[in-house]
């Protein structure tokens, strides 16, 4: 609204602050892309997603359809954080991309869509829209705001898109992408291939390929032998071993551990 408010339009960008992005190139040539299909069609959303390279529950999946061209596909449809075996049947149909949380998409476009299908949290909007650029508008913002229901436009306008999906098309470029959040996207992200192994502190491998092993005690020493595939972490009070497939999992173990009563390990 503030944009809109301040004289903007056509195409926008929304995007991540917080994400690894390795090919800056292929991603600024990702938004020109998307800029350019939305203004041919200003009633059309750009999903730029990635190639899903593992199983991983803890994000979105786009379902793609017809390739259109290199890197460029028809939108399907969409699922945020499926069960973890319906996420394994996704990946191993490859008819499944990861959804990153980047669209291009019309400013006025986008206002529509908050309309139709967020009408209450569209009308709080029009309200601080109304007083910005006044003396009034952080008193509004700061009135209206803490009420708005906290909801991604994933789930506020993605999920119920209707006849608007049948213009969506989703791009796939290779962008190096990671999110850090977990341990095996982290090991990606400090990785130099897909096969090497990243390390810190006193550790020493043989035969050990594609693993996160981080040891945070100096007077320890961490070996590993014929190893592939694997997260471990060291701590001074408490150690960790899971296979990279499974660290979707460890959500549950951190439960566990709170039942047991050993949330001091947390």
């Amino acid at each position: 609204m503030h944009l809109k408010k301040t004289g903007g339009k056509g195409p926008v960008a929304i995007i991540f602050s917080d994400h690894l992005m390795k090919n800056v190139t292929e991603f600024i040539k990702a938004l020109k892309t998307g800029e350019k299909l939305v203004r041919r069609n200003p009633k059309r959303i750009v999903f730029i997603g990635n190639k899903a390279r593992y199983v991983e529950p803890n994000l979105g999946w786009i379902q793609v359809g017809k390739k259109l061209k290199k890197d460029m596909y028809e939108y399907k449809g969409w699922i945020y954080r499926p069960p973890l075996e319906e996420c394994k049947k996704m990946f191993a149909s490859r008819k499944w991309i990861w959804n990153l949380g980047y669209w291009v998409l019309d400013l006025d476009f986008t206002i529509s869509l908050y309309h139709k299908y967020a009408p209450q949290m569209y009308q709080k909007l029009k309200k601080i829209e109304e007083l910005i650029g006044t003396n009034k508008e952080y008193r509004i913002l700061k009135k209206i705001y803490p009420t708005m229901q906290s909801i991604s436009l994933d789930n506020a306008i993605i999920e119920k898109l209707k006849s608007e999906a049948k213009e969506a098309i989703v791009l796939t470029p290779d962008l190096g992408w990671s999110d850090p959040g977990t341990l095996y996207a982290l090991k990606e992200a400090l990785q130099d291939s897909p096969q090497a192994n990243v390390s810190r502190g006193e550790v020493l491998s043989l035969d050990s390929q594609d693993c996160l092993i981080f040891n945070y005690e100096s007077n320890k020493i961490v070996t590993t032998v014929g190893l592939s595939g694997y997260i471990l972490v060291n701590m001074n009070d408490a150690l960790i071993v899971v296979k990279k497939e499974d660290v979707p999992k460890v959500k549950k173990l951190v439960e566990l551990l709170e039942k047991k009563g050993f949330a001091k390990y947390i």
